[in-house]
């Protein structure tokens, strides 16, 4: 009998410092979302830290990524973008987000951070109509493995200037929440009495360093791989801090070759997601939805496109050191396995 419920994955995450670790998913159903709890030490120094980054807390995830069948990457973000797109989703940071940072110096502080990965699409009709099939006793499904890299112990992932603050005592624990044994064909709609499938949702990101002002910088979202995009999520980073005065000109259009497929401000997305998602924007965060009415009908399929898909983007460059924008793809395609 079908049902849906959380369950340790276990066993627990061991922590490499700047290194990497892995763990094989149980393959227990459907799995829709895994929710990561990390607990860990700050110790400062005789300084204090300077030059927070981004989402501070949850670089203790330098980088995420889930790989299918030993060959298909489709999650692969850094522990701040998971935190940002959580907020986007659920209205909120996640628990343990808000936490204050060192203040003192000399001084030990213990933080505890849930971070999700969610696999169902957020503000669809039907989420679970995605999610990652792993295998049940009725569908046949496919291995996967999630693998961490992990914040370096000197806090340099945290920090722009550590100044001797130390990172120590991390665990990480995962659970997932799974469909076991979900019905073998679809219930109702179009595809009733049809064997029953998941799309996939993926979620990675591809990150340009702006070393110069241009009114129109190019990011290359897609080749043609025939994936349908559902939206883009924007991070526009000065020194790793998030800053709206990267794209303060505005300007944003997404073309394929001459064709443009949208063109608008860059502040109309902030007030989009304001109206649409009910949150205040965090600064440096931008979202450009293209499912309109929750219908991925109007996703951009880039199957059928003649040329790249192509980001344009009024910048500003910021910063005294670094400057950069990540942009996260949210797809939906099959498994390329």
């Amino acid at each position: 009998m079908a049902n849906k419920s959380f369950r340790e994955m276990g066993p627990d995450f061991q922590y490499s410092a700047g290194g990497s670790t892995f763990i094989d998913i149980p393959r227990w159903g459907v799995l829709y979302e895994m929710m990561l709890r990390l607990s860990f030490r700050i110790t400062t120094g005789g300084t204090l830290p300077a030059g927070a980054k981004f989402n501070t807390l949850a670089r203790i995830i330098r980088g995420l990524s889930l790989k299918v069948n030993g060959k298909d990457t489709i999650v692969d973000l850094p522990g701040s973008s998971l935190c940002a797109l959580a907020y986007n989703t659920y209205k909120r940071l996640p628990y343990g987000m808000s936490a204050a940072l060192p203040s003192a110096t000399g001084t030990a502080y213990d933080y505890v951070i849930y971070l999700p990965v969610t696999l169902y699409l957020p503000h669809a009709v039907r989420p679970d109509d995605t999610g990652l099939n792993l295998g049940s006793p009725r569908i046949p499904g496919v291995p996967a493995q999630l693998k961490i890299n992990w914040a370096a112990a000197d806090c340099s992932d945290f920090y722009v200037t550590p100044n001797g603050a130390v990172l120590s005592n991390v665990t990480c624990e995962v659970s997932g929440l799974y469909e076991s044994d979900p019905e073998p064909l679809f219930r109702d709609g179009p595809s009733a009495g049809k064997p029953r499938f998941w799309m996939t949702r993926v979620l990675d990101q591809r990150i340009v360093d702006v070393t110069q002002s241009n009114s129109a910088y190019p990011v290359i979202i897609d080749e043609k791989t025939g994936v349908f995009y559902r939206s883009l999520h924007i991070e526009t980073l000065a020194d790793d801090a998030g800053v709206d005065t990267v794209l303060a000109n505005g300007k944003m259009e997404l073309k394929v070759g001459s064709d443009v497929y949208g063109s608008l401000n860059a502040g109309h997305l902030k007030d989009y997601m304001a109206r649409f998602l009910g949150v205040d924007p965090q600064v440096g965060v931008y979202w450009w939805n293209f499912d309109l009415f929750r219908s991925a009908i109007t996703a951009i399929n880039t199957g059928g496109i003649p040329a790249d898909l192509v980001l344009y983007m009024n910048v500003t460059k910021q910063g005294a050191n670094t400057c950069q924008i990540a942009v996260t793809r949210e797809g939906l395609r099959n498994l390329a396995v």
